[in-house]
């Protein structure tokens, strides 16, 4: 947590990708701002943004790059049905 107000809070969530060719290429980033109107709102606003951090040159970025996204997508629906869940 980089940020944290009543209304406002930032994450930066650095991953660790095992088992997958070129792992040592690369590291998949993500943060999280999420933001309400009051502290009392039932609503909220979350932004997700991904980031691919290569340590490494590869020439199979693109492909590493687009896998790391869909997975990331993956990642951020079932965070969002776990969140949904425990604050309903």
């Amino acid at each position: 947590i980089t940020h944290k107000s009543p209304v406002l809070m930032k994450m930066r969530v650095f991953n660790q990708v095992t088992g997958a060719p070129y792992t040592d290429c690369f590291n998949p980033e993500e943060e999280f701002i999420i933001l309400s109107t009051s502290p009392d709102s039932p609503k909220c606003i979350v932004r997700h943004s991904v980031f691919i951090n290569f340590h490494k040159s590869s020439m199979m970025s693109g492909i590493i790059t687009g896998k790391s996204f869909e997975a990331q997508k993956g990642n951020f629906e079932l965070w969002s049905t776990f969140a949904e869940k425990g604050l309903t």
